[in-house]
């Protein structure tokens, strides 16, 4: 898994937020 993908997860969660 690379880190890019899960720092884009997290960032789109808080968008979504």
């Amino acid at each position: 898994m690379d880190p890019t993908r899960e720092f884009v997860k997290d960032v789109k969660r808080v968008i979504l937020k």
